[in-house]
């Protein structure tokens, strides 16, 4: 029923297992803070990873690994408008480390040999500013 979940014989299906769906919870909770837009968000993901209702559709089913993961959202995912929107965000992000590179190289113009002595918090901050100044 869910081989998409199963692909390795060893492998325990996330929905399964204790530890991922601990952080999952804690997860949807930072970024869904109400609790009733957190229950909605919780039965949409038990609606997405069960196959259920809309999700039972064959072809939901079936192009789950045969398309893009954004495309799959944008075609399958409207009746879970919450879960949707979160999805696309995530797949939205550029999967590449030059975002990252940029950090550190803001990082390191930020937290020099000259200024060395500020508290690891400090920088943090610093970079925060100096990256959001530039978008």
């Amino acid at each position: 029923i869910l081989s998409w979940l199963n692909e390795a014989s060893n492998r325990q299906p996330l929905h399964q297992d204790n530890e991922i769906s601990k952080e999952r919870k804690n997860c949807l909770k930072r970024i869904f803070p109400n609790k009733e837009v957190f229950r909605a968000v919780q039965v949409e993901y038990a609606k997405f990873s069960g196959c259920l209702e809309s999700f039972s559709d064959f072809d939901s089913m079936s192009d789950r690994g045969k398309i893009d993961p954004k495309h799959w959202w944008l075609l399958y995912g409207s009746s879970t408008p919450l879960l949707q929107k979160l999805a696309l965000k995530l797949l939205g992000q550029p999967f590449s480390s030059s975002c990252a590179e940029r950090n550190w190289s803001h990082y390191s113009f930020v937290h020099s040999i000259k200024r060395n002595k500020m508290t690891s918090q400090r920088a943090e901050d610093l970079v925060f500013v100096h990256t959001n100044l530039r978008i």
